[in-house]
């Protein structure tokens, strides 16, 4: 019995069988039909369509008597895959390239046989083939249409292909659906949050002209209050020009190096008017430039939040930004005098179990979304949450990320 030599492209071949998933060893029923007609046709108790693995060969569809698969170095297929056409054994029993063959000795006893390879992109990938007990010739009717038989047997695993690949297209689509929703569904959460984030400042704006009189006709009052007007007019411009362009990489953070002490600065001149309108002062508690791996629109939306939350609950008191370098992480903690939380609000806040929304001490209203937004956020950049809060003493909330080198 000789050896079988492998096929030029071998590794081509077998990554062939992977794409058009004919690693699975089930018999299938469309082949089913396609052995059963040939067996007829050529009037012989045995037909399979075979696959020819690396070292095995298997069936997806077969009649009358067969293995359930075979070593390559006993199978005839793995010959017929050598071939660019029919490949044929009139009587193995005389023929020196099947001597002392399992398979013809015992069981199956393949005396005849012959088969056609399947060509899928190239590639020989199996064969449609019959076998008997006893040596035949086929007709050339027979042989044309084995062929015929042996071409549609080709379009049925090219048709197979084509399947696994729509179906591959479909779950990218609904996957891209998926994140299209979910895109949807933050973007519309962001323009919640951008209302949210806007409406303090303007709100403060707004406040001074209800005392127009003494705001035009005072020119000391004019000269105090409006840098504070013009202040929060352009951070606010600033802002909703960052967070626009941010929903554009939302679900797709960009990390890299952030001076936090330059975000704390702008979200402090942001809320220059809302810290004196509520007689609050803001203590930034940082020792020197300390930089961080974030994204800068995603830290700066968190700081200008919890600091915005911290002076709505909090009047005639102290909001303090405290950043503390502890190993290679950076610890940034917003702290207020205000109001505080209860335990059990705490909780079912920091569990994301709902949607929190509380006014201010001024009544201010708010989307109650924002302690949500900062923790999908954190999430993005494995960062966490952590809060402490007393009622009546005030409220801490902070969390770590990783030092720049």
């Amino acid at each position: 019995m000789g050896i079988v030599e492998k096929t030029v492209d071998e590794a081509g071949r077998i990554a062939t069988l992977g794409k058009y998933d004919l690693f699975n060893k089930e018999i299938e029923e469309e082949f089913q039909g396609v052995v059963k007609l040939a067996a007829f046709i050529c009037d012989v108790p045995s037909s399979m369509v075979s696959i020819v693995g690396e070292n095995r060969q298997w069936f997806k569809g077969k009649v009358g008597n067969t293995t359930s698969d075979a070593f390559l170095e006993h199978s005839f297929c793995a010959r017929t895959i050598r071939q660019d056409d029919l490949f044929v054994v009139e009587d193995s029993r005389n023929d020196v390239r099947f001597q002392n063959n399992p398979l013809v000795s015992s069981y199956p006893n393949i005396v005849f046989y012959a088969g056609f390879p399947l060509k899928v992109e190239g590639h020989n990938v199996g064969t449609l083939c019959i076998h008997d007990t006893r040596p035949k010739v086929l007709s050339e009717k027979q042989i044309d249409n084995l062929r015929l038989l042996t071409y549609q047997t080709t379009k049925l695993v090219e048709l197979r292909g084509k399947e696994i690949e729509l179906t591959r297209q479909n779950e990218v689509i609904n996957n891209r659906n998926v994140a299209l929703n979910e895109s949807t569904k933050v973007n519309k959460q962001l323009i919640s949050m951008i209302s949210h984030d806007v409406r303090g400042p303007v709100s403060s704006i707004l406040s001074l002209f209800k005392f127009k009189k003494d705001f035009f006709g005072d020119l000391t009052t004019f000269q105090k209050v409006g840098p504070l007007m013009e202040s929060s007019l352009r951070s606010i411009y600033n802002m909703l020009d960052n967070m626009l362009s941010w929903s554009n990489h939302i679900n797709s953070p960009i990390i890299k190096k952030v001076n936090i002490l330059d975000i704390t600065l702008e979200v402090e001149q942001l809320f220059a008017s809302q810290l004196e309108m509520k007689g609050n002062k803001l203590q930034i508690e940082i020792s020197k430039a300390i930089h961080i791996n974030c994204d800068k629109d995603a830290i700066s939306f968190i700081i200008r939040n919890l600091v915005g939350n911290a002076i709505k609950y909090t009047s005639q008191g102290k909001v303090t930004v405290e950043v503390l370098v502890n190993n290679e992480h950076v610890t940034i903690s917003v702290k207020d005098t205000g109001i505080g939380i209860s335990e059990k609000l705490l909780e079912a806040i920091l569990l994301k179990e709902k949607v929190v929304s509380t006014n201010g001490t001024q009544n201010e209203a708010g989307s109650g979304m924002g302690i949500n937004f900062i923790q999908q956020f954190l999430d993005r950049m494995d960062s966490k949450l952590m809060a402490a809060s007393v009622e009546n003493e005030g409220t801490t909330f902070s969390f770590s990320l990783p030092l720049a080198s």
